[in-house]
């Protein structure tokens, strides 16, 4: 009988060696998509803002050498607003905890820059995601209608 070692979750700040990964799933996960011409983001784009970042957070969640989910938040230091823009989990890890984890981490992260205020966009259909949100201390904020225009 062969013994499976379970390896410990772990979160932690993205690395370049990172973004293959991320590109395979954010690429494919249709909820990033603002049009149907839109990807991701792109190869160039991520390397940019890890090895340039100094304001944002990228998180990772791994566990051994497998993504598990990632959480980019955006923080904008003359206002001290944090936006939480992208979350995901894979697909199989969904529903132990693990996105709770990267809003929690991501928050603390961003407090510890100066936000003192931190929002994320859900759309009102996505019960679930509504749910994790809540049960990290989110409450329900202003109704906005979103308007939009594809420029090409």
């Amino acid at each position: 009988m062969a013994i499976q070692k379970k390896t410990a979750l772990i979160i932690r700040l993205m690395k370049i060696g990172d973004i293959k990964n991320l590109l395979n799933t954010g690429s494919n996960e249709k909820g990033f998509q603002v049009s149907e011409n839109t990807i991701f983001w792109t190869k160039g784009e991520l390397e940019k803002w890890v090895i340039k970042n100094r304001d944002d957070i990228l998180l990772i969640a791994e566990s051994g050498e497998d993504l598990r989910g990632y959480a980019f938040s955006m923080f904008h230091p003359p206002t001290g607003i944090g936006l939480i823009t992208n979350i995901y989990v894979t697909e199989a890890y969904r529903h132990i905890g693990i996105a709770q984890l990267l809003i929690t981490e991501s928050i603390r992260l961003l407090k510890e820059k100066g936000a003192t205020y931190v929002y994320a966009q859900v759309e009102s259909t996505n019960i679930q995601s509504l749910k994790i949100f809540q049960d990290t201390g989110f409450t329900k904020g202003k109704d906005f209608t979103w308007v939009e225009q594809i420029l090409h």
